[in-house]
């Protein structure tokens, strides 16, 4: 890059941030309490470990005050003299206790957590239970009252220190992954915005569902110039749109990135931009590229090629296909002890994804040459089904592998908890000791899940929207279709739209239509529609097609199946899905404001695991008071759908004349056919 460029980038940022420090000199503080576990963790073997797995990031040091709160009940029949439980980090001990009487119904334990047990990138913690209540554990294996729970309320509580932040932090601090909630920013896009500064909206907002894809992202989308009372925010458009930037004699397809950090620590801004469309697309390709961060050293980038181009398509974890526990993040597990071990690892099912039944898990393992073969064995369960086991001998020692079949009752199920359960066999019986140095097993992190390719539904529903690829599309072209002048609503429930369908998997290369529609977005598969219901223009061509449309006296013309809906004033907003009528393979969704606020509910349905699972069928109405009615064709409906004449009445009329016709032609042709037979 010449010294002319270098020195017009660094006064244009200078004047689009006056007030601007190196973010170096002010650390960033953060404390955080994460849920060890979503359900209860029940121990009823003499040995029981559980295990929880965080992500500490390059940028992030422990310090302060770091512990575990752990809350549990234990049956009152232990044997307290030897019975305990221990809190162990990356496999190092950090402390011990015996269970007793008084903790028998409310137990509760802090564990402080020494700074430097952690380590940068994936840290374990795991809880262990040492369980006797006859002081022989192979007279306890079974017993039915040997049993430990750990509560779903117990928490790691971290408190953390960035001592540098910037663009070789991103996405932090505008996306927290420690925070109850992540998104810790507000988006500015400029006044009269544009197509391309709305596609790098939600690129952006996609690449944060795949950065973080299990907690939901709720954003604040606004429009204009970004206040002065926000705390962090991101400003998105050519430089020519936001506000002090003037004109620059910057060269064109230029990508400009830089970070500052108010001088009265108010907050951070980060500017996603560029001289021109293209070079807005560079600026935001190279936040989504992994390898383009961790080798940015300032604050300031400026982006003259698209790494896009260049980015290796890696498969995102959650598609069907073949990935590994690696891919998920797991290294090997040792479950080490004498007698039941086991741990569980839960995995999702990629939604709108029905797995073929040739589906399976692929276990790699290996364990202690001491077991006894004859008794110690590796069953493998999902969602509680004993569905295979084998036995820990010799021959699978070293390198052991056992292909286990996805249960069919199980294939279509949200999720699966695969619990893997050793049996390590030591001729023991009536001894107190663990014998860890030679009774162990390992779940090697090589052990791969294969999700065949299975039945194809052709039907859409809103249960897993916004899922809009096809099985076996690892990417997908579709259109996001809003207002002809978006609101700030709207662009928030575009992002938030683009984000969780990122978290399901899909990698979508996002088209962006304004107002009228176009053919362009009749070529560009999926549809999602975003808007209200004041908008008669661009309605008026789907009333054939969605089950409810507004009709002008505040109420609705609704399909067959629907048999009831609130009028405007009661109903916030609308849900609906069908069959794209300029694409039969693809789906179109439409989502309807009955005001200017109303997307609002939308986002905060969308945004909330309990109140998105109520969204299903082919419409859902959310009403003003947040309640959320869903309907969909039964059978008896499908048979009553509206014959052609009802729907078509001019082609269904011109269909029944042509009918008649061709039966008196055929007629006259059989009599007259007849009469020349019948001559002499």
């Amino acid at each position: 890059m010449s010294k002319k460029l270098i020195a017009l980038v660094l006064v244009l940022i200078l004047l689009l941030f006056p007030s601007g420090v190196r973010a170096a000199e002010v650390p960033r503080q953060e404390l955080s309490n994460l849920t060890l576990f979503s359900t209860e963790q029940v121990f009823k073997a003499p040995f029981n470990q559980a295990t929880y797995y965080f992500t500490l990031q390059p940028y992030f040091q422990a310090g302060g005050h770091c512990f575990l709160d752990l809350f549990y009940t234990h049956s009152d029949i232990l044997d307290y003299e030897a019975s305990n439980m221990s809190v162990l980090v990356n496999g190092v001990p950090i402390a011990s206790r015996r269970f007793s009487k008084e903790d028998a119904e409310n137990g509760s334990w802090r564990v402080d957590l020494p700074t430097q047990s952690f380590t940068q990138g994936i840290n374990q913690i795991q809880i262990a239970t040492k369980q006797s209540t006859s002081g022989s554990n192979g007279q306890d294996i079974d017993n039915t009252g040997n049993w430990v729970v750990l509560s779903p309320h117990s928490n790691l509580h971290l408190e953390l220190t960035a001592n540098s932040i910037g663009l070789s932090t991103y996405p932090y601090p505008f996306l927290n992954p420690f925070a109850r909630q992540p998104v810790q920013s507000t988006w500015y896009l400029p006044n009269n915005t544009n197509v391309e500064d709305i596609k790098s909206m939600l690129a952006t907002a996609a690449d944060w569902g795949s950065k973080e894809p299990y907690q939901p992202l709720k954003f604040n989308v606004k429009v204009g110039k970004d206040n002065p009372g926000d705390s962090d925010t991101i400003l998105f458009g050519q430089l020519k749109e936001l506000p002090g930037t003037g004109n620059s004699d910057l060269p064109a397809q230029v990508g400009v990135l830089s970070f500052s950090q108010s001088s009265n620590g108010n907050g951070d801004t980060l500017l996603i931009s560029g001289t021109d469309s293209s070079g807005l697309a560079k600026a935001t390709a190279s936040l989504s590229s992994p390898d383009t961060v961790n080798q940015i050293k300032d604050n300031t980038l400026i982006v003259q090629n698209d790494p896009a181009a260049n980015r290796p398509q890696k498969q995102t974890i959650g598609l069907a296909g073949s990935y590994t526990l690696s891919d998920l993040g797991y290294s090997d597990i040792v479950l080490g002890g004498v007698f039941h071990q086991q741990t569980s690892i839960v995995l999702n099912r990629p939604l709108n994804w029905q797995p073929g039944s040739s589906s399976y898990i692929n276990v790699h393992f290996r364990h202690s040459v001491q077991l006894d073969p004859a008794k110690s064995a590796l069953t493998v369960y999902i969602n509680g089904i004993p569905v295979k086991s084998t036995p820990l001998d010799a021959n699978n020692a070293d390198q052991g592998e056992l292909r286990v079949q996805i249960p069919a009752s199980e294939l279509n199920k949200p999720s699966w908890t695969v619990n893997f359960a050793f049996m390590n066999y030591l001729n023991v019986n009536g001894s107190a000791k663990r014998y860890d140095e030679v009774a162990w097993s390992v779940l090697s992190a090589a052990t791969e899940i294969y999700l065949a390719p299975g039945p194809i539904d052709n039907s859409w529903g809103l249960k897993e929207f916004p899922t809009i690829s096809r099985p076996g599309q690892s990417s997908i072209q579709a259109t996001m279709w809003l207002s002809q002048q978006p609101d700030q609503e709207e662009l928030t429930l575009a992002a938030i739209i683009a984000a969780k369908a990122a978290q399901k998997g899909q990698q979508i290369n996002w088209n962006v239509v304004l107002g009228a529609r176009t053919k362009q977005m009749e070529n560009n598969g999926p549809v999602i529609m975003v808007g209200y219901t004041q908008e008669k223009e661009r309605l008026d061509g789907l009333k054939q097609d969605i089950p409810a449309w507004p009709d002008q006296n505040g109420s609705y013309d609704v399909a067959p199946f629907v048999s009831f809906i609130p009028t405007q004033n009661n109903a916030a907003a609308l849900l609906e899905t069908a069959t794209s009528p300029w694409n039969k393979q693809q789906p179109l969704f439409v989502v309807l404001g009955t005001k200017a606020d109303s997307l609002s509910k939308v986002s905060e349905v969308l945004s909330n695991s309990k109140l998105v699972d109520q969204v299903t069928g082919q419409l859902s109405i959310i009403s003003a008071d947040g309640t959320i009615t869903s309907l969909s064709p039964t059978v008896e409906n499908q048979r009553n759908q509206p014959n052609i004449i009802q729907q078509r009445p001019v082609l269904g009329y011109a269909v029944v004349v042509g009918a008649v016709l061709l039966l008196t032609l055929g007629s006259l042709w059989l009599i007259r056919r007849r009469d020349r037979v019948g001559r002499p």
